[in-house]
């Protein structure tokens, strides 16, 4: 139907169709319009009327002549517009996330520009993004590895470097990898991050100066993760990577809507007045492009040393003035109040609340929990309401608070230096440094990085791992397995215990790699080899409803899903569905798959199956299909043990075995009031008979 369609999918369709790739037709049902226009023939025309044929068939034809194309116009279009909103808001919300990421602040940082077949070029920012110091090397050439993972160890030192900001580029996963090996073991080793690229060569290429394209790209970089905010604003739009679908709505309309998240998400953080560049100033409101131009230019004069003297320079006028000093903070200021969203029109009143209690305003701001002393009811005025007053008085307690979730610092284990130090279930913390589709890469301090599976994140389905971790956060995980001859690492978030798995026959045989721990919740208690829930399934009184109870239905004791004779539920039967049993027990089992059989079933349920039941070696396949003496031939060892001679045991009536049933012992023979078993077939051999000499494993089959 229609309206089942997704606003993507008709985005891509008729991008698709306007290319030349396929031709896109919407067909509306012409028995449903029919159906619909027959309620428009009169009421007193009954079936057998001359005239209700002749209705029907003007409305056909109407429907095929002149209604039909335009409904379908004009369903395409409500299709088209109900699209371009969703996808209008859906490129908004990401286009904010981008804008108010996480931001490592004032740190020096390097931009590392990761490339496959050119070198790598690595920038270093200070803590207002100028650069200090460039560099290149050879990251991905084996034979220059030593020499370069010495070099860039030594940059890093020389120049003091807290983060890295690794570019998502070609190359990436490989850089990283070299990255994470370089800085193993060293001591305050800087915190590293994966940055996006997308935008940054048109950028490059406006700033290029003296540096080439490349390092100008490492630069910005750099200069992204100090302050997405203010590098994504100067982004051309069509660069932004919010989705391929960008081009499919209207264009003006996007414009507008990227544009008020612009303004928006620039207005909530605010705009540093010392380090703001002419693109940032001219989104303020109140301030033009030629505004801006004179505030870059007044500030390198040295002429900017607070809010006031943008007015007192007749750079803005006084309507101007007010509507942009809240948004524009000045650190450096000799008024402390230019280091809050408080506009100057309210000053004096601050100066009233501080003069109230004996303090000052610098004071008042770096105590603020004398904030409380203050009598609001003497700052009330026909000009400030109450809710002004409680809006200062806020804005004292935690001046400019960032909305963006603060970048944090992970204090990696200095006693974790290589995998061999790391064992299963052992908890850490690590900085998230890739999301991909399937899950995350967390840096824990050891190369290489760990996987988070995307089924790891939560007890419950996500489908989109963005939504659980962001590049960049701190998160707490558990090694869930650690392969040191493949050099994987696998974490979980999940809770629970960590339990091994061990490989299956078919795994090996398939050469299929599985999960080597699985995490069991902890309403789980472990019986052998399985998990068992502790909640078992409560007993009814039989009937279909009632596995495992007394009565003589589907639970009941005569053999049914669920009795002792080996149904459901019951001894010898497979168990609950709710409760996963070993499918051993005290009757004759019932029809179902040959498992392995012996009378230490736990140990040989250890050795030779898996959870499941499944087989985990050669040596069980040959112990199901030709017992324990060819399960030895099989495996090619010689048991230099002495094989103890077998007890005597009394002799047992034989019964014709099934394909799943097998010779009761005395332990379990049938009771005596059960029916006489069947006469043994003509070649049967005599019960005093000795048992004929095992088959070499394997003959069967030649």
């Amino acid at each position: 139907p229609a309206r089942q369609v997704q606003w993507h999918d008709l985005l891509r369709l008729k991008k698709a169709a306007r290319e030349g790739y396929l031709q896109l037709d919407f067909s509306l049902s012409e028995e449903r319009a029919h159906q619909v226009l027959s309620q428009q023939i009169p009421g007193e025309l009954g079936a057998t009327d001359p005239l209700r044929g002749f209705w029907d068939s003007t409305m056909r034809q109407a429907w095929l002549d002149l209604l039909k194309e335009p409904c379908e116009r004009e369903v395409m279009r409500e299709l088209k517009e109900r699209s371009d909103r969703t996808a209008l808001r859906t490129f908004a919300q990401r286009f904010g996330d981008l804008l108010l990421d996480t931001a490592v602040g004032a740190r020096r940082t390097c931009g590392v520009l990761p490339a496959i077949r050119k070198t790598t070029r690595l920038a270093v920012v200070d803590e207002n993004g100028a650069l200090v110091a460039h560099t290149s090397c050879q990251a991905l050439k084996e034979d220059k590895k030593a020499e370069n993972q010495e070099r860039l160890r030594t940059f890093l030192a020389e120049h003091a470097v807290e983060v890295l900001a690794l570019g998502s580029g070609p190359g990436c996963r490989e850089v990283e990898a070299l990255l994470l090996e370089t800085l193993q073991g060293v001591e305050g080793r800087p915190q590293m991050i994966t940055v996006n690229e997308d935008g940054t060569l048109g950028l490059a290429k406006r700033k290029a100066g003296k540096q080439d394209i490349a390092t100008q790209k490492a630069r910005l970089l750099a200069r992204r993760a100090q302050n997405p905010l203010n590098e994504w604003i100067r982004v051309d739009t069509a660069e932004l990577p919010i989705g391929d679908e960008t081009t499919e709505v209207h264009q003006g309309l996007l414009l507008k809507s990227l544009e008020d998240v612009r303004e928006a998400s620039l207005h909530r953080v605010g705009v540093d007045l010392q380090t703001a560049n002419e693109d940032l100033l001219a989104v303020v409101c109140g301030i033009d492009r030629a505004a801006a131009g004179k505030i870059v230019k007044a500030r390198t004069a040295g002429q900017v040393t607070s809010r006031q003297a943008l007015r007192d320079l007749d750079i803005l006028d006084e309507n101007a003035f007010a509507q942009a000093a809240p948004f524009l903070i000045h650190r450096g200021s000799t008024n402390a109040l230019d280091r809050t969203r408080i506009p100057p029109l309210h000053y004096t009143t601050v100066e009233g609340m501080a003069a109230s209690i004996g303090l000052t305003v610098a004071q008042l701001l770096e105590q603020p929990g004398q904030i409380t002393k203050i009598k609001l009811d003497a700052f009330h005025s026909d000009t400030i309401d109450a809710d002004t007053v409680q809006a200062i008085l806020a804005e004292l307690r935690e001046p400019f608070a960032d909305p963006r979730r603060p970048f944090e610092n992970v204090a990696f284990n200095a006693r974790l230096k290589t995998l061999e130090d790391l064992e299963m279930g052992m908890d850490i913390s690590g900085r998230v440094t890739r999301i991909a589709d399937f899950g995350a890469f967390v840096d824990i301090g050891v190369a290489p990085g760990g996987l988070l599976h995307v089924s790891q994140m939560s007890e419950r389905y996500v489908g989109d791992p963005s939504r659980i971790v962001s590049v960049g956060q701190v998160v707490r995980v558990r090694v869930l397995e650690v392969d040191r001859k493949a050099g994987r690492l696998s974490l979980t978030m999940r809770r629970g215990d960590i339990r091994k798995v061990q490989r299956t026959l078919g795994d090996m045989a398939d050469g299929k790699r599985r999960p080597s721990a699985v995490v069991v919740p902890h309403g789980a208690e472990e019986t052998g080899s399985e998990v068992r829930l502790r909640a078992a399934a409560k007993p009814s009184a039989g009937g279909r409803g009632g596995r495992g109870g007394p009565g003589g239905g589907r639970g009941g004791p005569g053999g049914g899903r669920g009795g002792p004779g080996g149904g459901r539920g019951g001894p010898g039967g497979r168990g609950d569905r709710s409760d996963f049993r070993r499918r051993d027990g005290d009757g004759p089992r019932g029809r179902g798959p040959v498992v392995v059989e012996s009378d230490d079933i736990k140990e040989v349920e250890k050795q030779s199956r898996g959870l499941k039941g499944e087989l985990k070696s050669f040596a069980a396949l040959a112990s199901m299909l030709g017992g324990e003496d060819d399960a030895k031939k099989g495996s090619g060892k010689k048991d230099k043990t002495p094989t103890p001679a077998p007890e005597p045991t009394p002799a047992v009536p034989p019964v014709a075995p099934t394909t799943s049933e097998e010779t009761p012992t005395p332990a379990d023979a049938p009771p005596a009031d059960a029916p006489a078993p069947d006469a043994p077939p003509a070649d049967a051999p005599a019960p005093d008979t000795p048992p004929a000499e095992p088959k070499p494993f394997g003959e069967d089959f030649v």
